[in-house]
């Protein structure tokens, strides 16, 4: 009965959303930055499989990471574990992506929706009009409930998935520089703090890379996402407001143990929360581009050998 009741209601979220296409396809022309950073056009995955499968082809695993299998009596002898790690770094990011363009489709479709319930209210019911103006009030506050409600998850479930493809690119960044073999040992931040104890308070070289620097310039933002994810996971959520002609922000905590939850969550109003999303993921092509990058550096210039030399 459950796995009905969930099924049935995406249906009907489906059946609101395909209601509004216009506007969300005037809404996504109105923001090409937000294209651009989703990269709709695929620019960065370009760039992206490009570093990966030159550094797949450092580490002597080039054709296994393009698919392409040894002799059957070979597989066994071969150290697959980086092409592992490389796959999770670009399953994770595909996931995040998915979630904000779900989450960025939704929010658009809701504001399309608020915006017209504005005008609703704003309008004088005393006319003809008034009985048609009023069905469709009804029609569009039902799929505003089904629609905001969904938009809410999608946000949720971006920000975790964002989280977790900063996880993979930390687990990309330890295999190469620690030869670490641990699945999620250590979090992004972690990482990043083991690799300035360890290289960049030691190397210069390091210090000045080009990666390194993008990677340090964006730590900031990185643990803002991850304190909204521990948030997230630990039972504070993100709520739909009551619909109001001037709501026009999230809603407000009462209690004081809401306070502090919503503290960490950091709900803003829906458009800023998408904003805000999109920069995530903006930064996160960034970060990653820079992860590869660092690795080819720790393998050309630091010559580093992960495979030869012991796992921790």
């Amino acid at each position: 009965m459950r796995k009905d009741k969930a099924l049935d209601q995406h249906r009907e979220v489906v059946t609101a959303l395909r209601r509004y296409n216009a506007a969300l396809a005037t809404a996504l022309g109105e923001h090409p930055q937000r294209v651009e950073a989703l990269d709709l056009d695929g620019t960065r995955e370009n760039q992206l499989r490009g570093l990966a499968d030159s550094l797949a082809d450092k580490l002597g695993l080039g054709d296994r990471f393009r698919g392409l299998w040894p002799e059957e009596g070979a597989k066994s002898l071969q150290d697959t574990l980086p092409v592992d790690i490389l796959n999770e770094f670009f399953r994770a990011r595909h996931s995040a992506v998915g979630f904000t363009l779900d989450a960025v489709a939704l929010g658009e479709v809701m504001l399309a929706i608020d915006k017209r319930m504005r005008e609703i209210f704003a309008t004088d019911l005393v006319n003809a009009d008034r009985a048609g103006l009023e069905e469709e009030w009804t029609s569009l506050w039902v799929d505003f409930r089904l629609v905001s409600a969904k938009f809410w998850e999608s946000v949720a479930t971006a920000s975790l998935r964002l989280c977790a493809a900063y996880d993979r690119t930390a687990q990309l960044l330890a295999f190469i520089f620690f030869n670490v073999r641990k699945f999620d040992r250590d979090t992004y931040s972690g990482v990043i703090g083991q690799l300035t104890t360890n290289y960049a308070q030691e190397e210069q070289l390091f210090r000045e890379q080009h990666g390194w620097r993008q990677i340090r310039a964006t730590m900031a933002e990185v643990e803002a996402l991850h304190s909204r994810r521990n948030a997230l996971t630990h039972s504070s959520t993100l709520r739909a407001g009551v619909w109001h002609p001037s709501a026009t922000a999230a809603p407000v905590a009462s209690t004081a143990l809401e306070r502090m939850r919503s503290k960490a969550v950091q709900q803003r109003a829906p458009d800023e929360e998408m904003t805000r999303l999109v920069k995530h993921c903006d930064t996160l092509s960034v970060v990653q581009l820079a992860a590869l990058d660092l690795c080819h550096f720790g393998l050309g210039t630091l010559k580093l050998s992960p495979l030869l030399f012991p796992p921790r």
